[in-house]
């Protein structure tokens, strides 16, 4: 192990420091954070940063990473469906020493985002002590394919799943159509009993980052 190379982690996108401002407005987290597109666990390393400053003694956090990896066909825009970005198996390893080494909160699971909603539609298992099912979420950001319809079913996967104070951070959300997920985040699911804590509005529009909230805050 002392011969493999521990590098820094790198971001392939914009305003980060999300993250932290939206940790500074929960009054009342509950430890669960996801991240759909993990690359090489930048992103994943910053929100659980963000969440050892705001929250150094409580709540723990269990955060969890999704991508299957693989160099499988990725859809990375609207316009741009079925292209490969070298995120490879090599990446995963790389990521997972990196991310095993520094981040325990980090729970890695090797699925693409359908796959992942279809297998743990009640809750993923978390084996400490005890088996614990993360099915509540404080934020999720989604990082994974970005068309219009990926983006919708993540988004309502997420939505049903919310705490009662949630974030769905959107990265790249210049590359689908933002407005029609907004608007459908705002409206109850069907075959879903309404809780307000389901509903969603647009509460921040960045150069490449998006957030949805489910609870009042000031915009400014």
């Amino acid at each position: 192990m002392e011969n493999i190379q521990i590098k820094p982690r790198k971001g392939d996108s914009l305003e980060y420091g999300i993250f932290e401002e939206c940790f500074k407005l929960l009054q009342k987290p509950i430890g669960a954070t996801m991240e759909i597109g993990v690359r090489d666990g930048f992103g994943s390393t910053v929100i659980i940063d963000a969440w050892r400053t705001c929250f150094p003694n409580n709540p723990p956090l269990v955060h969890i990473g999704v991508d299957p990896f693989g160099n499988i066909e990725y859809n990375g825009a609207d316009n741009l469906k079925g292209v490969r970005y070298d995120y490879t198996n090599e990446m995963k390893q790389d990521m997972l020493v990196y991310m095993s080494k520094f981040y325990p909160e980090f729970n890695f699971v090797c699925l693409d985002d359908k796959e992942f909603f279809q297998k743990f539609p009640n809750g993923y298992p978390i084996y400490k002590e005890q088996k614990t099912l993360i099915n509540q979420y404080d934020l999720v950001h989604l990082d994974g394919p970005h068309d219009t319809e990926s983006v919708i079913q993540e988004v309502d996967y997420v939505r049903v799943r919310a705490a009662d104070q949630c974030f769905i951070v959107l990265d790249d959300c210049q590359t689908y159509d933002l407005k029609k997920v907004a608007e459908l985040a705002g409206q109850t699911t069907p075959g879903v009993i309404p809780n307000k804590s389901h509903i969603f509005n647009l509460v921040y529009e960045g150069e490449r980052k998006a957030v949805l909230s489910n609870f009042h805050i000031d915009k400014n």
